[in-house]
């Protein structure tokens, strides 16, 4: 629709240019005339953000679908287990090339690729804002999203972390470095969440998700305060839900 504006906008203007005494046909070709250009570019912008608008509204009922289905997957694996919803999350992260909100969240270049969390059921953790590096460069990754994006399509993770709950002053605290070797993120990443009384899980499992052609999109992280979950079920249900329904439903965002 746009390109057929454009080229009756472009048409007109190559028109003779009318007489002083028109009609409404001859005022509307002047009208066009003087303005022809910026009305080409406001159909520009007006089609991009019509089309912006309508990627946005299909992605957020994706997302919807997607959250309800890891909500199904999460219940199945914790729904007896005590604590609160918010002990046990799942995340699915997308992989980007560029991710620009790290200029000032992190202070960090916005290229080099990163893990974008796009999903998370949930009322009281749904908004994550939590970002991680995957560069080409295996040494730089960061979390356990990020080692698992380099497990090829292996499950990586880790229990039994430290519990931090009861550190009070977390600079130079062994458990807060211990917590950010086993865990693969700075010791300055550690100590905010503990400042914030954010939760840091006990135990986290990082699974690659791929699209239905085989390559990797992107990756489900599941965290617990349980340090002792049972990673071989939770594995073993991964892969049903992949290829039940997860593979399929990422490949439309």
């Amino acid at each position: 629709m746009l390109s057929v504006v454009v080229v009756v906008v472009a048409w007109i203007l190559d028109l003779p240019v009318p007489p002083e005494q028109t009609s409404i046909w001859q005022s509307v070709v002047a009208f066009i005339q003087d303005y022809g250009w910026w009305i080409i570019l406001l159909g520009i912008v007006a089609g991009e953000g019509g089309i912006r608008w309508v990627d946005s509204k299909e992605s957020m009922i994706v997302t919807n679908a997607l959250n309800a289905i890891l909500k199904e997957f999460r219940e199945e694996l914790f729904g007896d287990a005590s604590g609160q919803q918010g002990d046990h999350r799942v995340t699915l992260f997308q992989y980007r090339r560029m991710c620009w909100r790290v200029i000032w969240q992190r202070a960090r270049l916005p290229w080099g690729g990163w893990l974008l969390p796009v999903a998370r059921p949930g009322h009281t953790s749904q908004r994550s804002r939590t970002v991680f590096r995957a560069p080409d460069n295996p040494s730089k990754l960061e979390g356990i999203a990020g080692k698992a994006w380099d497990a090829n399509s292996k499950t990586y993770e880790v229990f039994d972390l430290p519990d931090l709950s009861e550190v009070e002053k977390p600079r130079g605290h062994p458990l807060v470095a211990e917590y950010a070797n086993r865990t693969h993120v700075s010791q300055w990443w550690v100590r905010r969440r503990v400042k914030k009384n954010r939760l840091l899980a006990r135990s986290i499992m990082g699974f690659m998700v791929e699209r239905p052609d085989g390559t990797a999109w992107g990756v489900l992280v599941l965290d617990s305060k349980d340090p002792h979950i049972n990673g071989v079920d939770i594995a073993r249900e991964f892969q049903d839900l992949w290829k039940r329904s997860l593979r399929h439903m990422v490949a439309e965002l």
